[in-house]
Parts: structure tokens; sequence; C-alpha cells
């Protein structure tokens, strides 16, 4: 995965799939790989900024690239919950302080 843009914050995964489009579409047995920056505008860059100024993507997205029918699609990816790095903090009270429920806690 790799950050697309310090801007939108969005960062960009590209499947197996979708690489090995970009090098059949990005080679050329005349130019060798030139081809490919222009393929990459082509099926990344373009498809995805007029994604983003329609709005289907946030800052913050983490977009995942497939080939499918011959181009790129475009997949929002779930984002994944992370567990606090001090675990579950409850507190019982006003009075009572709050304590950590992470393996190897003392109360706080």
């Amino acid at each position: 995965m790799v950050p697309f843009g310090n801007v939108n914050q969005l960062s960009l995964e590209v499947d197996r799939s979708a690489k090995q489009l970009l090098a059949k579409e990005g080679f050329d047995p005349q130019f060798g790989a030139r081809p490919l920056k222009r393929t990459i505008q082509d099926l990344v860059l373009d498809p995805l900024a007029s994604k983003l100024l329609l709005g289907e993507f946030k800052p913050g997205d983490r977009i995942k690239a497939v080939a499918r029918d011959g181009g790129l699609e475009f997949v929002k990816k779930q984002r994944a919950v992370r567990p606090c790095a001090f675990g579950i903090l409850i507190s019982y009270g006003k009075n009572e302080a709050p304590f950590s429920l992470s393996p190897g806690s003392r109360p706080l």
C-alpha cells in the first residue's frame, strides 16, 4: 500500500491482477516500458482524479485497484479497527480512577 497524495491522505493498494494489466498495457515491443507512464496516467491517475472530484473517495480512504473487464476498478476498502494502544479504559464513577484492561496492566 502506498500513500496517494498528501493533500487527500489517500492510500492506494494495487492488487496482482491490476499490476499485470498495467504491465501488459504499458509494454510495447518496440519501445519497451516507455509507454508505462501514459498507461498509468490513463488507467489509474485520470480515473481516480475524476472519482475524487465526484466525491466517491474522501480524505483518509484506502482504495484498492483491481483489474476487471480490461480496465481497472477502484474499490474503497473498509478501515481496520485498531485497539487503543493503552487498552480499554473504564471509569466507574466521579471519584474513582479509570483503569486499563490491557494484559499485565495495573490501575492508572
